[in-house]
């Protein structure tokens, strides 16, 4: 499963490439310089770059001092603007193609702790041939995280912004379920951009087939969860920006990072996709998401004093423009509505008892890989594209959800309306005699139209040996975290499916499953607070 960083390390940030050119809007008459330049790693690798600075600052100048690292595939020119932005008010920026790609020599590698001696010497080389104040290191996707390790391995890194990077590659992706599209452009970029070594030829050849040829420990020191304790010893001040559609990352493992933190602190949760936030607005200094990261590093960089961000918590809402400002303990705070998932004589339903004497009756639900258009409802990889352009998410027709390959359990209607802000979770009893499958949940607001919106979904691979004797197989699907406004009169509603375009299935073959009712054993936990407005 370790392989699965090869299948999710690339995605939207190809987006970027377009925008390499914009001029800053905003800068001054007065514009910075860029110089190229040119050094060599330990190994003697070429690494090129540019240092962009005021205008008529001289290298003797002590500067404080940005590091951008690429999004995976993209060119040092792709920041050109936030750099520009960054020296017109007083910073030295220092950006570079990392080894094996665009300008720089060597061969390409995913092996992280090498990668981050590059950064380590491209600081050793930086101090060495200007005057460097105090260091804020940032970058997207794969530069975010490569920040973070960094900065938990270099004492010399004052303070981070880390924009949709991870923070675990061992474990990448909710439920055990990979990512169908991500397989193919992984390939794609590395062969396209890049110069593999025969190691990475060979992991994508293992991703292909589900195999794990990378040692664990590799996998943990490039993963920025298992460096948490030196990164809270140097209490290096950290800013997270993540998207609640990144299934290449998805938002929970930032989340749970975050809470987990105990330096200086501040997480911002926006709309869209991998690293969409922020590539859309890269030649704009007073937007968000990079008017914080200037706020962040201007306290900690420049002016070495507290953010007023610390220990703040940012977040977009999914279907408005609704915006909240919350401590960063919210989630502790929150009301959870518990629901039974049951079959009664009044429909499938979502009820807060636990009903008596329940079957498993007409719960059976049916899916076929080999046609997925039939079982599949279509909506995670859609909703997420829809929601760049607009604030509504992909509606759901109820009706035409058909039996036996989904079904749809709803609730009472909200009369006051409430406030989806976390993350659901769903316990599940299947049975079974199927060795492999997959479980796709999609938490919907339906309205009185019998339309829904998809609220968030989760997923859950089984595999040999999960299943008991008896056929049975108890599991929790943790969803993505969300923050979603449920109007006055409508419903939640949970659609279970077990296949969709956006997911690897587990098996070729047409497989089934019963849903245990009985118990209680289908158990919905949704966090609410209540209606609030912006703070």
């Amino acid at each position: 499963m370790g392989i699965e960083r090869y299948r999710l390390i690339a995605s939207a940030t190809a987006l970027s490439v377009s925008l390499t050119s914009l001029p800053v809007v905003g800068q001054s008459d007065c514009t910075p310089s860029e110089r190229r330049i040119e050094f060599r790693t330990t190994d003697n690798v070429r690494i090129r770059g540019a240092i962009t600075a005021p205008c008529h600052a001289s290298d003797t100048d002590l500067l404080p001092t940005i590091i951008f690292l690429n999004p995976l595939g993209q060119s040092h020119t792709t920041y050109r603007p936030q750099a520009q932005a960054f020296a017109t008010d007083g910073y030295r920026v220092l950006s570079f193609d990392p080894r094996g790609w665009k300008s720089s020599g060597g061969s390409t590698t995913l092996i992280y702790p090498d990668l981050v001696k590059d950064v380590q010497h491209a600081i050793d080389w930086l101090t060495a041939h200007y005057a460097t104040g105090r260091i804020g290191m940032t970058g997207i996707s794969e530069g975010g995280a490569m920040s973070l390790l960094t900065a938990a391995a270099d004492s010399r890194v004052s303070a981070v912004a880390s924009l949709s990077g991870w923070t675990n590659i061992v474990h990448p992706s909710v439920g055990n379920t990979p990512r169908l599209a991500w397989n193919l452009v992984i390939g794609a970029l590395l062969f396209a951009f890049g110069r593999p070594l025969d190691l990475i030829k060979e992991a994508i050849g293992h991703a292909w087939h589900g195999t794990n040829p990378e040692p664990l420990d590799v996998l943990e020191a490039s993963s920025p969860w298992f460096h948490l304790d030196e990164m809270n010893q140097k209490q290096t001040p950290l800013l997270l920006i993540h998207e609640m559609d990144d299934t290449l990352f998805p938002i929970n493992q930032t989340v749970d990072f975050y809470e987990k933190l105990a330096g200086p602190k501040h997480l911002q949760i926006n709309r869209g996709f991998h690293a969409a936030s922020s590539i859309t607005v890269l030649q704009y200094r007073d937007k968000e998401p990079w008017a914080s990261v200037h706020e962040w590093f201007d306290a900690y960089v420049r002016d070495e004093r507290p953010s007023n961000l610390d220990g703040r918590v940012r977040i977009s809402f999914k279907n408005s423009d609704k915006i909240l400002g919350l401590k960063d303990d919210f989630r502790d705070d929150a009301r959870v509505d518990t629901f039974y998932l049951q079959q009664t004589s009044h429909g499938y339903q979502l009820n807060d008892t636990v009903m008596e004497s329940l079957t498993p009756t007409d719960l059976t639900i049916v899916n076929s890989p080999w046609n997925p258009a039939r079982v599949s409802t279509g909506i995670p990889v859609r909703s997420a594209l829809k929601n760049l352009t607009d604030l509504q998410t992909v509606a759901v027709p109820i009706k035409e959800l058909k039996r036996p390959y989904a079904i749809q359990f709803s609730s009472a209607p909200y009369s006051d309306g409430a406030t989806v802000l976390g993350i659901p979770k769903l316990r599940l009893k299947l049975a079974t005699q199927t060795k492999k499958g997959l479980v796709i949940a999609h938490l919907v607001d339906i309205g009185p139209d019998e339309v829904g919106q998809l609220i968030t979904h989760g997923t859950h691979t089984w595999s040999d040996g999960d299943i008991a004797g008896d056929g049975s197989y108890q599991f929790e699907i943790e969803m993505y975290f969300t923050a979603w406004t449920l109007a006055p009169g409508h419903r939640l509603g949970v659609v279970l499916n077990g296949a969709d375009f956006e997911y690897q299935p587990p098996t070729l073959w047409r497989y089934n499953y019963k849903l245990d009712q009985s118990n209680g054993n289908l158990k919905l936990d949704v966090p609410l607070t209540p209606l609030r407005s912006a703070e």
